[in-house]
């Protein structure tokens, strides 16, 4: 984030962050929400149910790719997408990171920049 601060002049706010996931674990997003980070709620807006399978992938990549920074995770088909999207289409910053076990963008994001090759665990 700092580099889009001194490259671009954009300030990220923590409310200026989104995320996508497929992950289903309700505590992996309320951490998610409690960082004051938004994200598309698939399963209460039900997108799969009410307009198919391939709806919440979408959604997904669409919001992606208007960003101007990236952050996914390594060996990610959605991650290397994504990142192509970004600087192609945005001309913006992207990255991948080996993290593990789940929770990653709170512990690089607190790095405050994008463009790491850390390997980053959580408990």
């Amino acid at each position: 984030m700092d580099r889009l601060r001194e490259e671009r002049g954009i300030h990220v706010e923590s409310h200026h962050v989104i995320v996508t996931s497929d992950e289903t674990d309700p505590k992996w997003w309320a951490q998610i929400k409690d960082l004051g980070w938004r994200f598309t709620n698939h399963t209460e807006a039900r997108t799969e149910e009410r307009y198919g399978l391939w709806y919440p992938p979408l959604i997904d990549a669409v919001t992606q790719s208007l960003g101007v920074g990236f952050v996914g995770t390594d060996r990610s088909t959605m991650t290397m997408v994504a990142m192509r999207r970004v600087r192609d289409w945005q001309h913006g910053f992207a990255d991948a990171v080996r993290i593990f076990p789940r929770f990653f963008q709170a512990i690089l994001l607190s790095y405050g920049h994008l463009g790491t090759n850390r390997v980053i665990k959580l408990d």
